[in-house]
């Protein structure tokens, strides 16, 4: 967690206030290269991509199984209408 709620109590009206403050994570370089750089590329940008690549080159091996699988049966002469 980078950051807390931290709750003070007003001294003139006397209501509670909440404030966001800062942990020391937020202020720490290994974990601001760690978790806000490496990890933001691959779940942001790399996964994505990979995702995108690997459902093509199976849709594509897909298709070329249907396409030789129609040719053969063209071939033969059968006709399924």
């Amino acid at each position: 967690m980078t950051s807390q709620v931290r709750t003070t109590q007003d001294r003139c009206s006397g209501h509670q206030m909440s404030r966001l403050a800062s942990t020391s994570l937020r202020t720490d370089r290994v974990y601001f290269l760690v978790y806000r750089t490496i990890l933001y590329v691959i779940f942001r940008s790399v996964g994505p991509l990979f995702i995108i690549i690997v459902v093509n080159v199976s849709l594509a091996a897909a298709l070329s199984v249907v396409r030789r699988r129609r040719r053969r049966l063209l071939s033969t002469g059968r006709d399924f209408k």
